[in-house]
């Protein structure tokens, strides 16, 4: 946080002690100060320790009160898992029935999706990366990434009858945008596309 101080006609206010707290949220309590610098700016910066949340901050000098401004901290997501992950962790699964497409399946059919990741059938192939990405946001892996994807590849989906495997052609056009999807899927489930989540 930057707080300016000005003398009443405008002009910068160095050498000015300026105190600063957090007055409300998670980490209310911290505070320290500093003296303005030549263009009667003084800094103050903390590391949130106490989780999400939305702090406010106050800084004065003496009895002159600043506005008050806020920060907000947020936990970050977890890291996506690749389909591999899934399949060898049954256990760990934070749901236990998936819909893809239109159709729900329970553990032991994902299970076995997981268990067949293509041998050229684009649906089989988008699936795999599709159930892997609902295992992961149902973890706590940020969505916002890949909700655009996702949804498309429930439409791609959908428009079969039945459950999988569709046994689609790669070649095709379904197919291709199946595994385009798929790929991008398969992007986020490595983590390539959250950057900033804990293991």
């Amino acid at each position: 946080m930057t707080a300016t101080a000005t003398t009443t006609g405008g002009a910068p206010l160095p050498n000015a002690v300026v105190q600063f707290a957090v007055t409300d949220g998670p980490n209310k309590g911290v505070a320290g100060g500093g003296a303005t610098d030549a263009n009667g700016q003084a800094i103050f910066s903390y590391t949130g320790k106490s989780g999400a949340g939305t702090d406010t901050i106050q800084a004065n000098i003496g009895a002159l009160n600043s506005n008050a401004v806020q920060a907000t901290w947020q936990v970050p997501s977890k890291c996506p898992q690749s389909q591999g992950y899934w399949k060898n962790h049954p256990n760990v699964w934070p749901v236990s029935s998936l819909i893809l497409g239109s159709q729900t399946y329970s553990k032991a059919e994902l299970l076995q999706i997981l268990g067949n990741p293509g041998g050229g059938d684009a649906s089989q192939i988008l699936a795999v990366q599709l159930i892997a990405a609902k295992l992961n946001i149902a973890h706590g892996s940020d969505p916002a990434p890949i909700s655009a994807t996702i949804a498309a590849a429930d439409r791609l989906l959908a428009g079969f009858s039945g459950k999988l495997p569709y046994k689609v052609k790669t070649s095709s056009t379904t197919g291709q945008s199946m595994t385009q999807s798929g790929a991008t899927l398969g992007s986020y489930n490595t983590g390539q596309l959250t950057l900033s989540c804990t293991p």
